[in-house]
């Protein structure tokens, strides 16, 4: 999973970078006067909302191919292996008690 995270994690910064961009491609089209100051401020915000809904649908897709990962690959869960850790400290305990008992009656 740590290869997943670090890939969720590259996607986020990229997405991140989505306003700098824009901003800079519009400022482009500023200088060649493809575009007035008006149209600049909704052509970024466009841009950016549409980055935006694509960081959403990309966190939604890593998610799913995570869990579809976790599902399908073997793995033992950290809580799943804490519970089972746990009853076998229980069951270590009863069977050096019950030795603890047999000894005592067997003097």
């Amino acid at each position: 999973m740590d290869f997943a995270k670090k890939f969720f994690l590259a996607g986020l910064g990229a997405v991140g970078l989505v306003r700098e961009k824009a901003e800079q491609l519009v400022n482009e089209m500023i200088e060649k006067g493809e575009i007035g100051q008006g149209e600049a401020r909704e052509l970024v915000e466009e841009l950016v909302k549409k980055g935006e809904k694509q960081k959403v649908e990309i966190q939604k897709f890593i998610n799913q191919e995570v869990e579809h990962l976790v599902r399908e690959i073997p793995l033992v869960r950290k809580k799943d292996l804490e519970m089972v850790t746990e009853e076998l400290e229980a069951v270590k305990a009863k069977l050096a008690d019950l030795e603890e008992r047999l000894a005592k009656e067997r003097e």
